[in-house]
């Protein structure tokens, strides 16, 4: 494993462009490159620090993303934010590629978790994910799966791709699902659904474990069309209905209200530190 960090200087904080790279065994003759930004709290009086993993919606890295690093690096977490190099909207991906999408995105959180446990040196219950719309859906199977990734906030996340795909309303991926019909000669979104959920063979719901309900706290946003809200609430319900607000509003403004609960959810991680924004549930 490698990394090459890349230093810019912030008040309080250092953002690095970093790249980890997990070399396979005998048994698995592949190597997964990741490159991330990695956002350092500096002048921290611990050895270690605890560690927010964010998964980035389908815009990329944007505001949303930053704006969260910046809250949890100037509290003195680790932030680290893997760049997906993958476009859900790619107009040239089959329908049956659609899944490896999320795949790819589980697969780089769970080398950033080896990155923080590795490198970083963090200790169990560490280490905690956040993630917004599909990157939420990513952070809900990565951490189902990898029991080292304690707990994680999920905004405006859903399950059944499937359905996902089909009913949202989101610009490019009703512009990708225009496309793919026209070139895949299929008549209907009916059509459509039936292709995608034969095809979605990995999905959120799939791994999710009515047990694990301490481990998620989620926002969901009743008046969404980008992701439905009722297959946000599908996804709640598999996750075992855990602690959740709904909030009267679309995907975008629910995922901008994030700041508002920052301080619930840093409770919800287990911080007690008085270095808090006057900000509550």
């Amino acid at each position: 494993r490698l990394f090459m960090p890349r230093t810019e200087s912030r008040s309080g904080y250092a953002v690095e462009k970093n790249t980890f790279k997990v070399k396979g065994g005998a048994t698995e003759p592949w190597d997964l490159e990741v490159q991330f930004l990695r956002y350092r709290p500096e002048n921290q009086t611990k050895q270690t620090s605890p560690v927010l993993i964010i998964s980035p919606a389908i815009a990329g890295i944007s505001l949303v993303e930053k704006e969260t690093a910046r809250l949890f690096a100037e509290l003195g977490y680790e932030v680290l934010i893997p760049i997906h190099t993958d476009d859900p909207g790619d107009l040239n991906r089959p329908i049956i590629d659609l899944y490896k999408v999320h795949l790819r995105a589980v697969q780089r959180i769970q080398v950033l978790v080896d990155y923080a446990v590795d490198v970083l040196h963090s200790p169990q219950e560490s280490i905690f994910g956040f993630g917004v719309s599909l990157g939420g859906m990513s952070m809900a199977t990565a951490t189902s799966l990898d029991r080292r990734i304690f707990k994680s906030v999920l905004v405006a996340a859903a399950g059944n791709f499937a359905e996902c795909w089909t009913q949202s309303r989101q610009k490019n991926m009703k512009v990708y699902r225009e496309h793919r019909m026209k070139v895949e000669n299929i008549p209907s979104e009916t059509d459509f659904f039936l292709r995608a959920q034969r095809e979605a063979i990995v999905d959120p719901i799939h791994f999710a474990d009515k047990k694990d309900s301490d481990r998620f706290f989620l926002i969901l946003a009743r008046l969404d069309s980008d992701v439905p809200y009722r297959y946000q609430l599908k996804l709640w319900e598999a996750l075992g209905k855990p602690d959740s607000k709904i909030l009267p509003f679309g995907h975008i403004l629910a995922i901008l209200s994030f700041p508002i609960f920052y301080q619930g959810i840093t409770r919800f991680f287990g911080h007690r530190g008085k270095n808090m924004p006057a900000l509550s549930l």
